[in-house]
């Protein structure tokens, strides 16, 4: 059997373009829970046609239809671009090591990161889908324990998908690899790739921003559909909505959010490296300066001090004080983890 070859420049450009992928799914998935939560206020609000009056009978089954098929898929999808950067990144450290500039092995560089934007976006895609999977199961006239079971069940199935595919990419990679023979490369290709990396990485921050804000603009428009249900026939009751919505929406921003909170972090460092590998004489590392980077992080702070707020205000046993105090500690304490990952990655 003919061993492998492998080229820096066929597998640089396959990492972006997976990482290209990977941005624009992120974009898709704020746009589509933006997109639902318009349709669902619109339907309790009264507010379609005659024609089409029907659909409240089955208002919360269709919503959830219409987030879990895609929320389904995108995970999948995420899974398996997880597994495909797996295998390039392996690649991408046997071609390093030619050159003197790898550190790790094959094996460590096929391990799973579960603080990394792969694992940390699965994580994200697979909890809303099984939200959806529960409310489903509750639009469906089930009790509330065979709906957080049913939940329950989807989460481990994905999830053990996603192990799967990781497994599987490991280890064929590290045996390719290990036998490939590599091509030739000059310090200018390395350095070429760095630059886009860093530029990759850029873009990924900016869209991280999109996707927090997509989804605080939807958690905004369901509440306010909550709170004025004007439909007449439901597939949950009205009360019951109200009771529970607005804190279910809530607490799936606060989750939005301190995922996209370590995702930045994780990206902010790795902008750093990439600017230190480019110019060893930069000083990247900055935790007390003010930077383009830190001000996208303080934006998604922001978003996350917002949905602590109203997950606080929907607990009746909480006291106003109460909630803006909580509210106030974790955007602080998420405030000052900028830093403090900064200043432990430059000391590393």
């Amino acid at each position: 059997m003919e061993r492998l070859k492998l080229d820096f420049g066929t597998v640089s450009r396959e990492i972006r373009n997976i990482v290209a992928r990977r941005r624009e799914l992120l974009i898709f998935l704020g746009s589509l829970f933006a997109g639902t939560s318009l349709f669902l206020q619109r339907v309790l609000d009264g507010e379609l046609p005659e024609s089409f009056r029907r659909v409240e009978d089955h208002a919360f089954l269709i919503h959830s239809l219409m987030a879990l098929i895609p929320c389904l898929i995108i995970a999948l999808r995420v899974s398996k671009l997880h597994a495909g950067l797996i295998i390039n990144g392996v690649f991408y450290r046997r071609l390093e090591s030619t050159v003197g500039e790898a550190k790790g092995t094959l094996f460590q560089a096929s391990q799973l990161n579960i603080f990394g934007m792969s694992a940390s976006f699965f994580w994200l895609v697979a909890v809303m889908a099984a939200a959806e999977v529960g409310v489903l199961t509750l639009a469906l006239g089930r009790p509330w324990y065979l709906a957080v079971g049913v939940g329950a069940g989807a989460l481990a199935a994905l999830a053990f998908v996603f192990a799967a595919h990781h497994m599987r990419a490991a280890r064929f990679a590290v045996g390719a690899a290990a036998q490939a023979e590599t091509e030739a490369f000059g310090p200018e290709e390395l350095e070429d790739h760095w630059s886009e990396s860093r530029s990759d990485v850029n873009h990924d921050l900016i869209a991280l921003n999109g996707f927090a804000g997509l989804m605080l603009f939807s958690t905004l428009e369901n509440i306010t559909g909550i709170g004025k249900i004007g439909a007449d026939h439901l597939d949950l009751a009205a009360a019951d909505i109200q009771r529970v919505g607005p804190m279910v929406y809530s607490a799936l921003l606060v989750l939005v959010c301190l995922a996209s909170v370590v995702i930045y972090l994780r990206l902010a460092v790795a902008i750093a490296r990439f600017s230190l590998k480019i110019d060893p004489s930069d000083r990247p590392f900055r935790p007390f300066k003010l930077t383009d980077t830190y001000l996208g992080y303080l934006l998604i702070t922001f978003f996350l001090f917002v949905a602590c707020r109203l997950l606080a205000a929907g607990l009746p046993t909480l006291s106003d004080q109460a909630g803006w105090l909580i509210a106030g500690l974790v955007a602080a304490a998420a405030v000052l983890a900028y830093p403090i990952v900064q200043f432990v990655a430059g000391r590393k």
